[in-house]
């Protein structure tokens, strides 16, 4: 099972018993507006996907949880290839979990599946998110892409693992640390 732990905030792999928190932040009108597909989905269908989801060699998905083990939402490195992964699956019902969670899956992008690229693509209307993802080093690579699937224009970031290495997280980590 794959475990990354930070300082308030753990990514947990998820499993079938995740999917009824899933579905209920998944279902959730207010934050499924931005989601890649906002149609209503069962508690069946979300653990058959996570079933099939952990067939495929290209995607890590994990739970975002306190210390504690309480569910505050999702994150995913997903479509690894050539050393690169799409970063996305990403919901939280809590601010400070969800930065840290950014945080902690770019770290282990890039120290621990040795990526060389993590590139994100956002509603561009989700202003909050893809600002979020500057203050992390993400750089726009294209501000919008239409996405054929869900019809939603898409701004596309990425940060480099170079980025990374010489990015000062300090000011985030105190800010994860206050609360």
């Amino acid at each position: 099972m794959n475990f990354v732990k930070g300082i308030k905030t753990n990514l947990v792999e998820v499993s079938e018993v995740d999917s009824k928190s899933i579905i209920e932040l998944r279902n959730n009108p207010s934050i499924n507006r931005f989601l890649s597909s906002s149609k209503e989905i069962t508690i069946e269908q979300q653990v058959e996907w996570i079933k099939r989801n952990r067939l495929a060699s290209d995607s890590y998905y994990f739970k975002i949880t306190d210390s504690a083990g309480n569910f505050f939402g999702t994150i995913s490195l997903y479509s690894l290839e050539s050393n690169q992964a799409e970063f996305g699956r990403f919901i939280s019902k809590n601010p400070i979990h969800a930065v840290e969670a950014e945080y902690l899956i770019i770290r282990f992008g890039f120290e621990i599946l040795n990526l060389k690229r993590i590139y994100c693509r956002t509603v561009i209307e989700n202003k909050t998110v893809w600002n979020q993802h500057y203050k992390f080093g993400f750089k726009d690579v294209q501000d919008v892409v239409l996405d054929q699937k869900s019809g939603f224009s898409l701004k596309v970031q990425e940060i480099t693992k170079e980025i990374y290495l010489n990015f000062d997280y300090s000011s985030i980590l105190r800010l994860i640390s206050r609360f």
